[in-house]
């Protein structure tokens, strides 16, 4: 499994008079962003599907009702989630398309949402500048219990048995063993030992996680991060949310389209989508797909 992290330089924000150190919230962000752009840098935040999934988490909303396939982009929490989303392209110039790894390296974008794993790529890539980055979970929305929601996304990947198979208790005798603690740690360090750290493993093994050779503090914001992230639920026809959410995102920060419209009007187009899929496949709209954690 795969999920964002926060990443900023110490030095450069330091210069521009700013000490990151714990959580913090995207009304931060916003105070740190205009010394950032008037001083020629920027911020990184990808453009994408997954960063306003990430934020609509956060923003209380999700892509789907609990209750049904069909979308939930038309509630006050979409449009809200996306509208801000979307101003920091609008409003605050970020870039649509940049080389984050390199543009961290130089500095030219001192702090950016990424992967955690290019923690490792850079330990490899940019010795010139250890020591003066960290990582740390991303920005979230400040609650008013005043603890930050800062919910992100997360990619993963899973075993299947085929239907099909004629060998399906080997299959699973073989898929316990694969995804087993010791079995991922094993393979994790092997592998790490052949690549360098820039291949360390991304185990979903919450225990073979542990034992990888990660720092203390790195180990503690990673796990932070993850028991906060989510993979997103899976609905018949479900490629066309993706497909259509990067269009409304590019369409309101390049071509300037009114934010609400847009992400109504192709709202609208992917419940046409899943129904159609839905009917094909025989599925009742008020089916229950739950999150997976």
């Amino acid at each position: 499994m795969n999920f964002p992290m926060l990443y900023y330089r110490r030095d450069v924000l330091a210069e521009l008079g700013f000490e990151v150190d714990g959580n913090i919230t995207w009304d931060d962000i916003l105070w740190i962003l205009p010394d950032v752009l008037k001083n020629n840098m920027s911020m990184w935040i990808p453009p994408d599907v997954n960063s306003y999934f990430m934020f609509l988490r956060q923003f209380g909303g999700d892509f789907y009702h609990q209750n049904s396939i069909l979308t939930s982009l038309d509630t006050s929490e979409a449009f809200q989630a996306f509208r801000f989303f979307t101003n920091f392209y609008a409003l605050h110039d970020l870039p649509v398309h940049a080389d984050f790894l390199s543009r961290f390296r130089t500095g030219e974008t001192p702090i950016g949402i990424a992967d955690y794993t290019l923690a490792n790529t850079l330990s490899i890539v940019a010795p010139e500048i250890r020591g003066l980055w960290g990582f740390m979970p991303v920005p979230g929305v400040l609650m008013e219990d005043g603890t930050i929601n800062n919910i992100g996304y997360m990619f993963t990947a899973g075993c299947v048995i085929m239907e099909q198979s004629e060998n399906h208790d080997a299959a699973w005798e073989f898929v316990k063993w694969w995804t087993s603690a010791q079995t991922q740690s094993m393979f994790g360090r092997e592998i790490e030992a052949v690549m360098g750290t820039a291949g360390r493993y991304t185990t979903a093994n919450l225990e073979a996680l542990a034992t990888l050779p990660w720092s203390a503090t790195e180990l503690d914001r990673i796990m932070e991060q993850l028991l906060v992230s989510y993979p997103r639920r899976e609905m018949p026809g479900g490629y066309y949310t993706d497909r259509l959410i990067n269009f409304a995102i590019l369409n309101v920060i390049i071509s300037g389209y009114n934010p609400r419209e847009t992400l109504s009007e192709f709202a609208k187009r992917i419940d046409v989508e899943i129904l159609t899929k839905a009917e094909e496949l025989g599925i009742d709209v008020n089916t229950v797909f739950r999150d997976v954690r």
